[in-house]
């Protein structure tokens, strides 16, 4: 025994315990309810796709701002330790010119 059920056929003792595993989709031009069920379907799964695209897209942008700052952050971090090895330098050097000032003075 079949039941139709509105866009398909199924087994008549559905739920019971002696049941049988028939299923079968209406397939006809005149089921109505599939055709505008599938055109809903369609139109959620096109709508997920762009959600999908769009987060993509989206993650690629961040990706990118974050290389950004990494890479300006390297240049930072470079910049700062050129900065504080020219220092050391310049207290090298003040450092050599005053010893050897106090040098020249001891022995004159």
């Amino acid at each position: 025994m079949e039941i139709k059920v509105e866009g398909f056929y199924g087994c008549g003792r559905f739920g019971q315990p002696r049941r049988c595993n028939f299923f079968r989709w209406i397939d006809s031009e005149n089921c109505r309810s599939c055709q505008v069920a599938l055109l809903r379907m369609m139109l959620r799964l096109q709508e997920a796709e762009d959600e999908v695209v769009e987060a993509r897209v989206r993650e690629v942008e961040i990706l990118c701002e974050l290389r950004k700052m990494i890479e300006m952050n390297k240049l930072e971090s470079t910049l700062l330790l050129y900065a504080n090895e020219i220092i050391d330098m310049k207290k090298l050097q003040s450092s050599a010119k005053l010893s050897n000032g106090v040098m020249k003075c001891i022995c004159k």
